[in-house]
Formats: structure tokens, sequence, C-alpha cells
């Protein structure tokens, strides 16, 4: 398991966050450095801005039931950066273990502006000794202006299924990792496969997937592309071309993605392979 994490983090690029925890005045409090954020504007036009040098400090005060956060490097509506400082927001725990703070109002140090609809989600994450946190926040400037923040990689077990008519019944599978990586300037989403099967006798692949068309809202991120050559070991796998690319994810909700490829093995005689997956935050990749 560990293994797959250092691939998946020299191919998108993510940043870990860090966590420590510690006690003041008897209480319970965990602080974390979120990195590798971005932000996105909406002035609620159409038209957005997009900032992706966030950092995010968050301090969970498990005693009290609060939380304290700071956003560094945000860019004001009028375009001036600043840090945003938020403090004594209240704070809960769902069924799931997402940690949930939020505030009709929330005063900040850092702007004069009104900050209402305060949500954050985080998720604590761990994978082997890694923290990988699952984070969003949300909030609106003046009523004017909504604003997400959340990280540049997202990442996501799933159950993969692949059916093709060479084969008796369908194949799934829960080892694959997948890994997307938004682009802000090409428009673009980076995918990293790994720990790929689909097939009950295929040994384990791991592949990525460069530049796709993607689409950035307050909802999610969806991606297309009619046909890519995936990257294999850092070259290009030509026996393997996928088409009819379609995938999206939702910020702290669900992925999705779907696949086709016909591998010029010759052992497989042309067969073509249907391959779907879903999950969310919560799945868990198994094995491996």
């Amino acid at each position: 398991m560990k293994k797959y994490l250092i691939i998946l983090f020299a191919v998108l690029g993510m940043t870990l966050a860090s966590c420590d925890g510690g006690s003041s005045n008897n209480d319970y409090i965990i602080s974390q450095d979120i990195s590798g954020c971005f932000s996105y504007t909406d002035d609620g036009t159409g038209a957005a801005t997009v900032n992706n040098n966030i950092r995010c400090r968050l301090e969970i005060n498990y005693t009290q039931a609060t939380i304290a956060l700071n956003v560094y490097n945000f860019k004001l509506p009028d375009g001036t950066s600043t840090d945003l400082t938020f403090t004594n927001i209240p704070a809960e725990s769902d069924k799931d273990g997402w940690i949930t703070a939020s505030a009709p109002i929330a005063i900040s140090t850092g702007t004069n502006a009104t900050i209402s609809n305060f949500k954050l989600k985080i998720l604590q994450r761990f994978i082997q000794s890694n923290y990988v946190p699952a984070y969003l926040l949300t909030f609106n400037v003046d009523s004017s202006h909504s604003v997400l923040i959340t990280r540049s990689v997202q990442y996501f077990g799933a159950k993969t299924t692949t059916t093709s008519p060479s084969q008796p019944s369908p194949f799934e599978s829960k080892s694959t990792i997948y890994g997307i990586a938004y682009n802000f300037e090409k428009k673009t989403s980076d995918l990293a496969i790994i720990y790929a099967r689909f097939i009950s006798n295929m040994p384990s692949m791991s592949f990525d997937i460069k530049e796709v068309p993607a689409e950035l809202s307050m909802a999610g991120i969806t991606f297309s592309a009619d046909k890519v050559i995936p990257n294999l070991n850092n070259a290009p796998a030509e026996k393997f071309p996928i088409t009819n690319l379609r995938g999206s994810y939702i910020f702290s909700g669900e992925f999705q993605i779907s696949f086709d490829c016909v591998p010029g093995i010759d052992s497989l005689n042309g067969a073509e392979f249907h391959c779907s997956a879903s999950g969310t935050y919560l799945d868990m990749p198994e094995g491996e």
C-alpha cells in the first residue's frame, strides 16, 4: 500500500499536509497545515477567478467542539491579497467521520468584507503512516461572490468493473486508486491510475494520462477525451489506446470514471474492454 502512495505523489506532485497535536488550557487541540490548495471565486454572472497558491492552517479543538482557521494568500474579489483568520467556529462530526464547521456569519481578520455561509468539511484519512485529508471550504464574500477552497489534487478508492464480450462475466476490483490533478492554466486534468486490474489473470499496473480536457466549477470537475494514449513507465503505451474517456468528481462527494480499451495484445484477439469505476472519499483501495 505504501508503494502506491509514493508513485501517486511522484506523478501528481501532491503535497502532504502535516499534523500535530497538543493541549492548551486543558483543551485537546489538533493543528494541521493543509497546503496545495486553490481558491475558486464566482461572481454570480458566470465569471470566475482562480488562485492556486492557497495554504490553510487548521486548529480543531476537540474539547470545545470548535475550529480556528487561517487562510493564507487569499485574493479578495477586488484582487487584493490578504490572510484570513477565523476563530471559534462551531464544529461537529458525522457518522462517516467528516468533521464539519459552519457559521451564518464568520468574523475574519484581514478584511472588512462580510463573510457569510461559512462551511468547512475535513475527513481525516490515513493510509499506512501517510496523512492525506479530504478538505473543502466554502463561503460568500459580501453576498455577491461565492468562494470554494480545496486541494488541487484529489484521489479516490473505487470499485472498478470491467466488461468485455470476450469475458464470461464482469470482473470487479477494489485495488485501484484514482488520482486527479487539475491544471489551471491549461484547463486540463492529469490522471494517475494506480494498481489497476481489468481481468482476473492480469497483474496490477500503474499508468497515467496527461492533459485531459477538463472543466472546473463550484460543484466539482468534469473531464473527457475521445482518444488518449496513456503513459506506462514514463513512456507512451501505444498498445493500450483509451477511448471514450469520461469522468467527474464532486468536491467532498462522489467520483466516477469510464473508458474503453482495445489492447494491442495478440492473445486477446482484438477484444474490447469497457471499464467503469465509482467511489467516494471514504473508499480506500484493498490489497497491494
